[in-house]
């Protein structure tokens, strides 16, 4: 094996829902919004960009997912981002994990779950 330096040009979004709301909220679309413009951005550039939606507790569960479907449901009906290029994973960790050898450009999505950012004070 041979280490190799990969560098990514990587953007946050954060989109917040309520406690155990599972549609994204009117102003949290304009986040939504945001990915979707730095995705077409890309892609105007022929550059392969990938859209990753994550979960900031870490969490797997019914919730989540119900979450992030709501958000892709966004990305691809109303900006027409490719589903190929939308990945769900729960855990930021693991995206680092995932090689996409022919894409160096991540928009990161994080559900941030209001509830749980006031326990974690």
């Amino acid at each position: 094996q041979k280490p190799v330096d990969v560098v990514k040009d990587v953007t946050y979004m954060l989109v917040s829902f309520d406690k155990n709301e599972t549609n994204v909220p009117r102003l949290q679309q304009a986040n939504i919004y945001t990915a979707a413009t730095i995705w077409a951005t890309y892609q105007a550039k022929n550059q392969k960009v990938l859209i990753f939606v994550t979960n900031n507790t870490k969490t797997d569960d019914k919730l989540f997912h119900e979450r992030a479907w709501s958000i892709c449901e966004l990305l691809h009906r109303r900006w027409q981002i490719k589903n190929e290029d939308i990945t769900v994973v729960a855990d930021e960790d693991r995206i680092w994990s995932i090689q996409h050898l022919d894409c160096n450009k991540y928009v990161i999505v994080t559900i941030n779950d209001k509830d749980y950012t006031l326990k974690k004070k």
